[in-house]
């Protein structure tokens, strides 16, 4: 389970291109592909070097207008969404 003190980053082997403009990431060990919208694309960008979950939404909130609790749902989901398709690492 993700908590707001996990470390977490991007998965090792993890293959990202680019198609008509958006960002998509493939999953080596499922074979599926993931498609990123521009927040996903800046959460994805920030978890390239290892970082907290509570820091990572803290850079959010600091960027984007949404509110706390919305923005750690929202990001406590999506980062389970990678995990689940092999995409992050807990550190």
């Amino acid at each position: 389970m993700i908590e707001l003190k996990s470390r977490i980053k991007r998965a090792d082997g993890t293959i990202e291109t680019e198609v008509d403009g958006s960002r998509v990431l493939m999953s080596i060990e499922l074979g599926k592909y993931y498609g990123l919208n521009e927040v996903a694309s800046t959460i994805w960008e920030k978890m390239e070097n290892p970082l907290a979950v509570e820091d990572l939404i803290n850079q959010l909130l600091e960027e984007y207008d949404i509110d706390e609790r919305s923005c750690t749902e929202q990001v406590l989901k999506y980062l389970e969404d990678l995990e689940k398709n092999c995409l992050l690492s807990i550190l």
